[in-house]
């Protein structure tokens, strides 16, 4: 589908890749366009690939998800655990074959390149891994963002401490974590309750755990009030593959939530960088939900001593993050 603002009162222009791509071509030409921006390779017909050349314009990619090398996208295996990025031999037979020739075509897509964003050096490290891509480089993702101030105060007698996971909860974002951390805290009596600011994958693993409540999908211009209204003092972002940057770990930040997670991708990465010192909690890949209750308990003891400060964003677009005139 086709976008734009240039066409008053056309939304979205849809095409037939197989029966319109030449007139899709046709189309941006006349617009006209010139720079391109792929964001995904998943889905993605083959066909669109070949859009910067028939345009004649430079692209850049953006690394999101590592399914440029990866069919199961998330680097998690049949286990459901980060895989530790083994040799293509073993990647073979854990996604069923046709890793080897996933690797040589995305390297000929993303060669080509002007220029491939990545939103870490985590993430970017992890390419290089795979591929030998002199363009790649780091630009975190355009959004302002903040980074509280910390002071600690130890909890109050009887005090229950309120933990949120952002976003959609499905395997690789640490479905299973959360379930054995509300097991294991309802289990010991610990003064924790869980809540999914968002949604889940299969609503029915917690049927049996009163302290997780789940609000239901939000509206992102909403989360900032509906976590203020919850009352939730830290965040558990539970992720088990390494994530390339995490939205939601700015939303917790935003919300001046004490973020406690693996250390792990681009998460560990950013919590590190914070100017503020106080970074959470992290933990190490595999931590037991004994582990991972007690760290939340212990950064619930940290509290917003300050509004956040605001981060930077980038204030052109066009010049200071794709570097174009």
């Amino acid at each position: 589908s086709l976008t734009t603002g240039a066409l008053q009162g056309i939304e979205n222009l849809r095409y037939s890749v197989d029966a319109e791509f030449d007139l899709l071509v046709r189309d941006l030409k006349r617009l006209p366009v010139t720079h391109v921006h792929i964001h995904s390779n998943v889905g993605i017909p083959r066909e669109l690939f070949a859009l910067p050349g028939k345009l004649s314009v430079p692209y850049d990619v953006t690394i999101h998800d590592y399914a440029w090398f990866c069919p199961r996208v998330n680097l998690v295996n049949g286990s459901g655990e980060y895989c530790g990025e083994p040799p293509v031999s073993v990647c073979e037979t854990c996604a069923g074959g046709g890793v080897s020739a996933l690797i040589e075509q995305s390297q000929k897509d993303l060669a080509g390149a002007r220029r491939l964003f990545c939103p870490s050096e985590d993430a970017r490290d992890r390419m290089r891994r795979h591929f030998e891509l002199p363009n790649l480089v780091v630009r975190p993702h355009p959004e302002w963002i903040g980074e509280p101030e910390w002071r600690t105060e130890p909890l109050a007698a009887g005090e229950v401490v309120r933990v949120a996971t952002i976003g959609r909860l499905s395997g690789h974002k640490g479905l299973r974590v959360l379930r054995e951390c509300a097991a294991h805290a309802l289990e010991w009596d610990l003064p924790l309750a869980f809540v999914v600011v968002g949604s889940t994958s299969d609503d029915s693993q917690f049927s049996r755990l009163p302290n997780v409540e789940i609000t239901g999908p939000y509206d992102e211009s909403d989360v900032d009030r509906l976590i203020e209204r919850l009352g939730v003092r830290v965040a558990l972002l539970p992720s088990v593959w390494p994530e390339t940057y995490s939205y939601t770990l700015s939303i917790a930040m935003r919300c001046g939530l004490v973020p406690v997670a693996f250390d792990l991708g681009t998460i560990s990465e950013r919590m590190r960088a914070a100017k503020t010192g106080v970074t959470g909690v992290l933990l190490p890949l595999g931590a037991g939900a004994a582990r991972i209750n007690e760290a939340l308990v212990r950064a619930a003891q940290l509290r917003t001593a300050e509004p956040c400060a605001r981060g930077t964003g980038y204030l052109n677009m066009l010049r200071d993050y794709y570097n174009l005139a």
